[in-house]
């Protein structure tokens, strides 16, 4: 999604996790169309003077013109909430907790395959990208 400062014709791409304020909502004929500005301002030069300032964007989700009355609000919320997510939604979705006597299924459930297993018999380890699992008698003895 591109994001861009009106008065400089500077624009950026927005992060995907990035927090904006909605500040339009508009239903149209044929979908709807949300306004954002970013949250936290940016440091933009201006006519040698450094100012600073948060960048605007749109974005539209179209629908058939006989589609969009009919539509439920759990309908439009799967559409709307993997780009919008709100902060409750988006840390909800990236949560992913585990905890001490957790099983290996249970571990392998919420954070996925781990990228390596060392298997020192009594004694495993799930290797992930950003942890390390251990499990003792099949159950999470530590995290690392």
């Amino acid at each position: 999604m591109l994001a861009s400062l009106s008065f400089t014709k500077q624009s950026r791409q927005l992060n995907v996790s990035e927090h904006v304020y909605v500040t339009q909502v508009s239903v149209k004929d044929d979908g709807i169309q949300f306004e954002l500005l970013t949250q936290d301002p940016a440091a933009v030069v201006v006519d040698g003077n450094t100012v600073q300032s948060r960048y605007r964007s749109e974005v539209f989700f179209p629908f058939g013109r006989d589609e969009l009355p009919h539509l439920q609000l759990a309908d439009l919320k799967k559409t709307i909430d993997p780009v919008l997510a709100s902060s409750d939604v988006a840390n909800a979705v990236q949560t992913k907790t585990i905890h001490l006597g957790m099983s290996a299924d249970e571990v392998k459930k919420t954070l996925g395959d781990p990228e390596k297993i060392v298997d020192l018999g009594e004694k495993k380890i799930y290797v992930y990208k950003d942890m390390k699992v251990v499990f003792k008698d099949s159950q999470v003895a530590d995290v690392q």
